[in-house]
């Protein structure tokens, strides 16, 4: 079965192959992932952060406390697969305290949430920084949401809102 075009890993899109064009240069977004046993899907969830046009982010993914071996067996790669990588080891807390030592250890201005399960659309961050930057007063951006698998449903609200 082929995937809805509206997957944001779905083959029928293109692949851009963006990549950072100064690794050293600060990050634009900090990207915060909660991750706590949550096995092969991660995998989507990197390879469409990996994917993003704007490539100026570093991802602090903090493992509340993963007790699943495979699942810590998909976070290896990324202890040392790119230096805007950082990984971040707690005792199990919960995604909010996750997400708060995340913050924490942020290094941009602009903070992005991302569930160790969801995927972005290949702009998605690049739209919402853009958003964000274009829109000195505004705190939050929020995007179109799709949910997949047993449902297909599609929220329209997000960047003009």
């Amino acid at each position: 079965m082929t995937p809805p075009p509206t997957y944001p890993l779905s083959p029928i899109l293109a692949k851009y192959g963006y990549r950072a064009a100064d690794l050293s240069a600060a990050p634009v977004v900090s990207v915060i992932t909660p991750y706590y046993n949550t096995g092969r899907m991660f995998l989507e969830t990197a390879e469409s952060l990996l994917r993003q046009s704007l490539q100026q982010w570093e991802w602090i993914i903090v493992n509340d406390g993963s007790t699943d071996l495979e699942t810590l067996r998909f976070l290896l790669p990324f202890r040392s697969a790119d230096s805007r990588i950082q990984v971040l080891d707690i005792p199990n807390s919960g995604p909010s305290k996750a997400r708060n030592v995340g913050v924490a250890a942020a290094h941009a201005d602009l903070i992005f949430f991302l569930d160790s399960d969801d995927l972005l659309a290949a702009t998605a961050l690049e739209q919402l920084a853009w958003t964000l930057i274009s829109h000195p007063g505004s705190s939050f951006a929020t995007s179109w949401t799709a949910v997949f698998g047993g449902e297909h449903v599609r929220s329209r609200r997000g960047f003009d809102t």
